[in-house]
């Protein structure tokens, strides 16, 4: 595949989540609080599946670890959203899945990281390793949504999300 058209991957993802951002704080203005339509979580999806295209494209695992675990939560949220109602699993599983999907996440990011571009280095695998701290932060918010969304059956973004946004 030419790097043009993985790189057209990669802006399209970032462009869906600039788009969702972007109509989310319209909306929350439009309504005078913050509020995160559905279309919120299908945007978070189509860039979720192009970044994790990209990821995978660019062999990048710090990119493909949050893709991924985030785009679990992305269906959830959207999964919840249809029925209307709280989540209808069983307490143990609810308090499970998160745990499932930051194994999923670690282990894709172990096989990629074989073939990730890390440089030998002192300062280049520094800074790979605080691309990894960086992108731990930013995805923590998503897990952190997911919880509030199996505890309290809500697919909004909180306070915390919002300022573990501006942190990470």
């Amino acid at each position: 595949m030419t790097s043009t058209i993985v790189l057209v991957i990669g802006f399209a993802g970032q462009g869906a989540y600039f788009l969702r951002t972007f109509f989310q704080w319209i909306e929350s203005e439009r309504r005078g609080r913050s509020v995160t339509p559905g279309w919120y979580w299908m945007l978070s999806t189509v860039g979720g599946i192009c970044l994790l295209s990209y990821a995978h494209l660019r062999h990048d695992p710090v990119i493909a670890t949050g893709q991924s675990l985030n785009l679990l939560i992305y269906l959830r949220n959207l999964q919840v959203m249809r029925r209307r109602g709280r989540s209808r699993l069983p307490a143990g599983l609810r308090g499970a899945l998160p745990l499932l999907a930051l194994l999923l996440a670690l282990g894709l990011s172990l096989t990629l990281i074989d073939s990730a571009p890390v440089a030998h280095d002192l300062w280049l695998t520094a800074a790979w390793l605080a691309g990894w701290v960086g992108q731990g932060l930013f995805m923590s918010r998503f897990p952190l949504q997911w919880h509030a969304l199996e505890t309290h059956g809500r697919t909004q973004l909180g306070t915390a999300f919002w300022t573990i946004s501006l942190i990470g």
